[in-house]
């Protein structure tokens, strides 16, 4: 199954401040062809046949939108309504709240009619949002995208944002100090780490010396929801990263002499170390 074209618009931004009636739209110019709806679950698709070749654009259905947007109930997005006509696809946001991420897409995927697989555009509009995300950077990795992630989830919470610290041999993970109202004391630290094999933590200290880095790690609501919903990102809570060390087939590769020589003693310290 494939498709001659398949082209991706993307859009992504942070509200600086709230807005009402935005509209996306995804159409031809000057088109006097007639379509029509090719919809399915989680899509909303339009398509145009004519001269031998089939057009189709396809994006998010209100109901999936709705979902994503307004992850876990947060009041982000209000009266979400995808419309279709003739030569478009529109997406319309009736209200926006301030401090959030936004990201919309539309896919045009185009084939010869009849087309040689059946469906074959359909599926290729069909992508869900975050496997788009993914196909766009292919090769990259939540470590190689941490300096801007942790910007945007800074800015989103208002707070000051510190420098990023990157390791050169030692440590395995990156991180960055948060200045901001944390437990209702304002002027508070948290520090965002992430492991170069994508595992991400909070901790309310982090203290170096020359036998490596002392890591004192937290729960922090806020910063793990704003990195669920901009990026599908989990935060380990404080109880996982404090749990008794045990190898398991599902943690990231660990060599055994390092296993015998640090002896983590709990899954934190093996997650993210100092090892050299």
């Amino acid at each position: 199954m494939s498709v001659d074209g398949c082209a991706a618009v993307l859009f992504e931004g942070l509200s600086c401040s709230a807005f009402e009636n935005l509209e996306f739209y995804c159409q031809w110019d000057d088109l006097k062809q007639q379509g029509m709806a090719n919809s399915g679950e989680s899509l909303e698709a339009w398509e145009w046949e004519s001269n031998g070749k089939l057009v189709m654009i396809g994006t998010e259905d209100s109901d999936r939108l709705n979902e994503r947007l307004n992850y876990q109930g947060q009041s982000t997005c209000e009266n979400i309504s995808v419309a279709m006509a003739d030569n478009a696809i529109s997406v319309r946001l009736e209200k926006f709240a301030a401090g959030k991420m936004l990201s919309l897409h539309f896919l045009v995927a185009w084939n010869p009619s009849p087309e040689p697989s059946s469906c074959s555009c359909w599926y290729a509009v069909e992508m869900s949002h975050q496997e788009l995300i993914e196909s766009l950077n292919p090769t990259e990795k939540s470590w190689d995208r941490f300096p801007h992630i942790a910007k945007k989830i800074g800015a989103a919470l208002y707070y000051r944002v510190g420098p990023i610290h990157e390791p050169e041999v030692t440590p395995n993970f990156s991180y960055v100090e948060f200045t901001g109202r944390f437990d209702h004391q304002e002027g508070a630290k948290r520090y965002l780490l992430c492991s170069y094999d994508g595992c991400w933590a909070v901790c309310s200290h982090v203290e170096s010396d020359e036998r490596g880095i002392k890591l004192q790690f937290v729960d922090c609501a806020e910063i793990a929801a704003k990195l669920k919903e901009f990026y599908g990102i989990n935060v380990m809570s404080k109880a996982e990263l404090e749990a008794e060390f045990q190898l398991t087939p599902d943690l990231p590769y660990m060599c055994d002499s390092d296993l015998k020589y640090w002896k983590p003693q709990t899954m934190g310290s093996a997650l993210f170390n100092w090892w050299d």
